[in-house]
Formats: C-alpha cells, structure tokens, sequence
C-alpha cells in the first residue's frame, strides 16, 4: 500500500505541509517513487513511524534531535534520549513556573499602586524580605547605580536568584539627614525566597513612612523634602536607610515624568 501526502496527512490529522516540511527538513521523508508517474509516496509501515515523529515532538524534541533519534534506533538510544528530554522538560517546567511567578507578583505590585495619589506621605506595615544587594562605586550617582543595578541583574542571570525583577536602591540615613537624595549606597533586587549561599540582605519589617515620587529618579528630591517634613511634623527620626522601589519605570511607559517610584524610611519614634 502506498499513499500521498493528503492521504498521509489526512490518516494522521496533520497538515499536508506539515509533512512537506518534514520532508525537506530530512525529518519524515517519503519512501518510494511511482514508476508510472514519478510521484513521491508513504508506504504502509510509515504510517507508526509518523505516530513516533509526532510523538517526539509532543515531548519537546528538536527536529534536529527527531532525525537523529529515527537514523539511530534503539532501546538503549532511545532510553537515553527520553531521560534527557525529561530533564530538560522538568527544567524549563520551573522556568515556567518561575515566570508565572513573577507575571502574577507584577501584575499584583501593579494593581496596587493604581490609586496611589504621587506626593502624599503614608503610613504603612510593612513584611520583611530578603534583598541581593550590589554596593555603588563612587560619585554613587544616578549613572553608578544604574551600572550596579546591571552588574546584579547579571549575578541574579548567572546564579538563578529567585526574584521577580523589580529593581531599587538605598540611600543611607546620613546622606538623608544631609538631603544628598542621589548619593546611593546600595542597588538591590527584592527576592522571592532566600538564595541558599548567598549573603542575602534582610529588610526588616515594621512601620515605613513612604511616599509615592512621580516623574524622573533626578526629581525624586522634592518627594524626599514632602516626606522628611512629614516625619518631622510627627515627631519621628529615620531609623535606617530609604529604599526606593521602581514601580513603574522604562517597562511600562516611554515617558520619564510618568515613572513611579515608592520610597519606603523605615522610622522609630
């Protein structure tokens, strides 16, 4: 028995060029050629070895790694390839998992901050966390916390750090109290859960003034005069360094001034 491409195409429920592809990739190739009109064909014991390449593909395997595994058939070959391909589909499972992770902590961050009002100070509770940290080097301005913030977006890559990419700053309470609101200290990357080995960073939870600064992080030190009057109407001191939370920043708009930045003092009283 033999077979056309819409008849093989049809028996397996699959595209006529699909199989095309197949073919030209060297995957799944017809195997005889009518003599009366030169015609290309399947035969019939192809019809399983389709069920295979479809089968291997379903299971995330590469065309490339399909025609290898088909020239190459044994238990043990295909023993080794399965376990393999376990592997890699468990690992991109946590891939998978991770980044539903952080879409659903952006989304929830996001949707939070929807009716925050910009230049009113606040009072909030905030939970402790862990934060990875990267020093910035001197003059410890804007351009050298942006180059921290890289060099840690870069360790985080490298050692798999379970974050959900929402980068910040610190500025310490001496340059608070000398109103020096772009000399930072440290950049740092908020984390989902604590990196095992690594010197992780915990912000302590308690009472924060906060404020919501709106526009460009060069602007952010009128926002930093508002709340520092609050605390001082109130009767409170800095009890550690400010951090600062980019909230909406170069992922959500084009436009600097409609950044959004949370800046959290921790205060006692």
């Amino acid at each position: 028995m033999r077979f056309t491409v819409g008849e093989m195409a049809q028996m397996a429920g699959v595209s006529k060029q699909m199989l095309i592809y197949y073919d030209n990739m060297d995957v799944f190739k017809p195997r005889m050629t009518g003599a009366e009109n030169g015609y290309r064909y399947y035969t019939a014991d192809q019809l399983e070895q389709l069920d295979t390449v479809l089968m291997l593909r379903e299971m995330g395997f590469s065309l490339k790694e399909i025609r290898r595994h088909m020239e190459r058939r044994s238990a043990p070959a295909a023993l080794d390839a399965l376990r393999t391909q376990r592997q890699l589909v468990r690992k991109e499972i946590r891939r998978l998992q991770m980044a539903d992770r952080r879409l659903t902590r952006k989304l929830e961050e996001w949707e939070r901050v929807l009716p925050a009002r910009p230049g009113q100070p606040f009072w909030e509770e905030k939970a402790g966390q862990y934060l990875a940290l990267e020093p910035v080097k001197k003059p410890f301005g804007l351009l050298e916390v942006d180059l921290a913030l890289k060099r840690l977006l870069r360790r985080a890559n490298q050692q798999g750090y379970c974050s959900y990419y929402q980068l910040g700053d610190t500025v310490c309470a001496e340059n608070l109290r000398q109103k020096q609101f772009l000399r930072f200290e440290h950049a740092f990357l908020p984390l989902l859960e604590r990196v095992p080995g690594e010197d992780c960073f915990w912000k302590p939870a308690g009472k924060y003034a906060c404020i919501y600064h709106r526009g460009p992080y060069a602007d952010t030190g009128k926002s930093y005069e508002i709340l520092l009057d609050f605390l001082a109407q109130q009767g409170v001191q800095p009890a550690g360094p400010a951090y600062e939370f980019c909230v909406l920043d170069s992922m959500t708009t084009a436009r600097p001034e409609e950044y959004l930045t949370e800046i959290q003092i921790p205060v006692e009283n």
